[in-house]
């Protein structure tokens, strides 16, 4: 399986601009590995973690539960 990094520089830069948003973390480089390695360490913030999935709605979480459940498929 690959790690947040990996599966993180792999994406396009349109989608690394919307989890930035939604992690709420401003770019500091524009290069696409330079992004995803911050993207990375700020989803791996515990209180990021926390305040990510507060952020969810219920539906939203009931979803990621579930995929959590299932193995994550």
């Amino acid at each position: 399986m690959p790690t947040l990094f990996q599966g993180l520089r792999d994406a396009d830069p349109a989608r690394l601009e919307a989890i930035g948003r939604f992690w709420d973390v401003e770019p500091a480089s524009s290069g696409p590995r330079e992004r995803a390695a911050e993207l990375a360490a700020a989803m791996s913030n515990p209180e990021a973690i926390v305040n990510a999935w507060n952020s969810l709605a219920p539906r939203e979480r009931s979803a990621l539960t579930d995929l959590l459940a299932r193995g994550g498929c």
